[in-house]
């Protein structure tokens, strides 16, 4: 531990954190909080141990922290880069679902917590956060049902069934989701309105590009919402009967927005300086939904579309039909 920190093991504790500080600062972090919380355990000092402490309170995590969410939550060791984040939620509800005790319960939200963190996936450090308050929160947690597992409905805004059976396809396919989560990371979506994005052969013009943004905000502001409710519903918040028995279970169940719906069923709203078309199956619905995610992406660097196969590799598919002749002889 002292020579990844390149201090000698007879160094007072300010030279420790100084040298801690200094390899911080020049990114060298590796096996550095390793050696760290090493060398504070080890003197019991309780300098060291303040510092441990702040840094884990930024998130910061050792190799063994790792190891010991991963046999908690997993039952074996993992290497982070090997998990997802649907896996681990999916874990974790199980685990709190075997288990009793508040406390233990707490202590396996941490530990997602910890994992969040070496995955470096804030959606799932959140989840985590808001895990751990939910159950200090709860005076009894009650053990989970099978309906307490189930996804979070969405309600009809009028003649929407097949609008809300293409929104929850979207939600549980995991890079969809994932992606339009990014939403505010300047990256993932042409938040900038940048030109140059095409639709066929014809370049988008900014209204459609803002149109086509904004259909991603607000989907994100949906999945959001289901998320946070279904993390309610799961704390006791919302009610854990039956979803069909109405009274406070029926209160789980989002309102998509109504501008969120015109934009996909084409009946009002922006829709990108074109007249608007009613959608009339979800098949129209599913293909004004590619289009617009694949208008509010950027642009790509080398004026082609690559950068959208994944949408429509996820969404969309591709038919080839061969005609031809077969020349038959008569006996």
């Amino acid at each position: 531990a002292y020579d990844v920190l390149g201090v000698p093991a007879d160094v007072c504790d300010n030279s420790v954190a100084w040298a801690y500080a200094r390899l911080v600062d020049e990114e060298a972090v590796g096996m550095t909080f390793d050696a760290l919380v090493s060398v504070a355990s080890a003197r019991a000092s309780a300098q060291l141990l303040a510092l441990v402490d702040a840094e884990r309170a930024r998130g910061l995590t050792t190799m063994q922290d790792i190891d010991e969410a991963c046999r908690a939550l997993l039952g074996s060791s993992a290497d982070p880069k090997d998990l997802t984040n649907d896996l681990l939620r999916s874990v974790f509800l199980a685990r709190i679902n075997e288990t009793s005790s508040r406390d233990a319960r707490v202590q396996l939200a941490k530990h997602l917590g910890v994992l969040a963190a070496a995955m470096h996936d804030e959606q799932l450090a959140e989840y985590a956060k808001q895990a751990v308050a939910s159950i200090d929160s709860v005076v009894e947690t009650p053990k989970l049902d099978t309906w307490a597992q189930l996804p979070v409905g969405l309600s009809n805004i009028g003649n929407t069934c097949y609008l809300n059976c293409m929104l929850q396809c979207l939600f549980s396919i995991a890079p969809i989701r994932h992606s339009v989560m990014r939403m505010g990371d300047g990256i993932t979506w042409n938040e900038a309105l940048v030109q140059g994005r095409r639709d066929g052969g014809r370049l988008l013009d900014e209204q459609e590009l803002r149109t086509a943004v904004r259909f991603v905000r607000l989907l994100k502001e949906l999945f959001e919402t289901l998320v946070k409710r279904r993390m309610d519903a799961w704390a006791g918040r919302q009610g854990a009967s039956h979803p069909l028995a109405g009274g406070a279970a029926a209160t789980a169940a989002v309102a998509p927005e109504r501008e969120l719906a015109d934009m996909l069923l084409g009946t009002g709203g922006d829709n990108g300086g074109r007249a608007p078309r009613q959608q009339q199956d979800v098949d129209e619905c599913m293909a004004q939904c590619v289009s617009l995610l694949e208008h509010a992406l950027p642009p790509s660097n080398d004026g082609t579309q690559e950068d959208g196969a994944w949408i429509h590799r996820l969404l969309a598919g591709h038919l080839e039909l061969t005609t031809g002749t077969e020349q038959r002889q008569t006996p």
